[in-house]
């Protein structure tokens, strides 16, 4: 994780209550489909958008980026709950 990114996290209060959360996995692999997976792949090995698989990525960085967005990929803070993020969370998990 860049450090930028590690700062972002550390100081950002929704990060914490997403983890906090437990993650349903039946919402969640309907959210991913329904989310990501038209950039993401089906799998989440990619399509138009990065493969989520490809590098070691700590909860609270994934869960940052989804809601805040990257460079490439749109923020999602303003549709997604809390608790649906971590759903897909719970998905990315169970892969």
């Amino acid at each position: 994780m860049g450090f930028w990114l590690w700062v972002a996290c550390m100081h950002d209060p929704r990060i914490k209550d997403i983890l906090d959360l437990k993650g349903d996995l039946d919402n969640g692999t309907d959210l991913y489909a329904t989310e990501c997976s038209s950039c993401h792949g089906s799998d989440g090995h990619g399509a138009t958008g990065p493969d989520i698989f490809r590098e070691p990525a700590e909860d609270k960085e994934i869960a940052y980026i989804i809601l805040d967005g990257s460079e490439r990929m749109p923020a999602f803070g303003e549709s997604l709950s809390n608790q649906e993020i971590a759903d897909i969370l719970a998905w990315i998990h169970s892969r």
